[in-house]
């Protein structure tokens, strides 16, 4: 949830992935996006508007600076970059504070 791009993220849980025996397990935590809060998009647009105007790239939905750059995760966002990592999700929860297991494929 700290580092920013998916893509970034992604190339992380790869080289996780270089340590993990097949079909071991990964514990990841997170904050959760539920539904698809209007704030988020707001944040979203407004934020795409003034990077544009500097020539930076887009940020994601789900993305805030408070108080430190956090990246809010729905469901199917989480396991969609799992799945491009080289896991497959087994366990999630979004109770309160998010974790999610997954297996190493």
């Amino acid at each position: 949830m700290h580092i920013c791009k998916s893509e970034k993220r992604i190339e992380f849980l790869k080289k996780i992935r270089k340590n993990i025996a097949d079909e071991g397990p990964l514990l990841v935590s997170f904050f959760t996006m539920k539904g698809h809060p209007k704030n988020f998009t707001i944040i979203a647009s407004v934020g795409n508007i003034i990077r544009k105007l500097l020539g930076k790239k887009k940020i994601e939905e789900g993305d805030r600076l408070a108080p430190n750059f956090i990246h809010y995760f729905r469901r199917e966002e989480l396991e969609q970059e799992l799945i491009s990592a080289g896991y497959i999700l087994t366990g999630y929860s979004a109770k309160q504070y998010g974790y999610a297991v997954a297996k190493a494929i």
